[in-house]
């Protein structure tokens, strides 16, 4: 998931500008991943599109129009979300929550 999302992040933004990516674990044992990309965004009018199988703004380039989708369904999978937003300084920002196992947590501990 993490690396389509970030493929996607570095493809949409201008070489110059950044990809922004954080992580942070709640005290309730969620994992909440950002990147934010620095490109154009897409039309808010697309935004519930680009998750669906085959969708893709970017066929001239070869997109599947499958990352997003697959990235979506790995999130749901593992019993979390993924999540796409429209920042008001632009670009993309995609959002996952997946839950850490609490055996996982305890290793942390």
């Amino acid at each position: 998931m993490l690396v389509n999302l970030v493929d996607n992040a570095l493809r949409a933004s201008p070489a110059d500008q950044p990809v922004r990516v954080s992580a942070r674990l709640s005290s309730t044992g969620w994992l909440a991943v950002s990147v934010v990309d620095s490109g154009p965004g897409i039309p808010s009018e697309l935004l519930e599109h680009v998750m669906e199988p085959g969708f893709t703004t970017r066929q001239a380039e070869g997109g599947l129009g499958v990352g997003l989708s697959v990235s979506r369904e790995m999130a749901h999978a593992l019993g979390g979300e993924l999540e796409l937003s429209l920042p008001n300084e632009g670009g993309v920002r995609a959002d996952i929550q997946v839950p850490i196992p609490e055996i996982w947590r305890k290793l942390s501990a």
